[in-house]
């Protein structure tokens, strides 16, 4: 399974769908990420620990980083690499689905390397929200 940035923010804050979430992932036999996703989750994490309109102090980026960095090691989490192939799908996904196409899945940057990393190494894709759901992504 390829935890997408979403997924990981809904876990951190004990979202609602977050036990959901949980039991997919402990129940999946292959568990990964990429450093974009991440990279997402902890801009994320800082941007729902400051107050609106104000910059994120560096202990904020910190403490956010310390949280998402236990979490992959918690889970044990894999990162799947990005290169070449990925940068193709992502732009693939980008053309289909990406925000300014028309189309209903609204794909930004992050999104777009999520679904290029779920399509290639051939995991199903955990995320929250309705953006993946207008795409043909294999969903957990």
């Amino acid at each position: 399974m390829f935890l997408d940035a979403s997924a990981i923010l809904s876990i951190l804050l004990g979202e609602e769908e977050a036990p959901v979430f949980i039991e997919k992932w402990k129940k999946a036999k292959e568990n990964c990420t990429s450093a974009i996703a991440v990279w997402e989750a902890v801009a994320g994490l800082c941007f729902e620990r400051t107050s609106e309109g104000k910059p994120a102090a560096r202990s904020t980026v910190v403490e956010a980083k310390a949280l998402v960095d236990d979490f992959i090691d918690f889970y044990s989490v894999k990162f799947v690499s990005i290169d070449s192939c990925e940068y193709q799908t992502a732009l693939h996904a980008y053309m289909h689905f990406g925000k300014g196409t028309g189309s209903k899945a609204r794909l930004n940057m992050g999104d777009c390397f999520a679904y290029a990393c779920s399509q290639n190494y051939k995991l199903p894709l955990l995320f929250k929200g309705n953006d993946f759901i207008y795409t043909d992504i294999e969903q957990a």
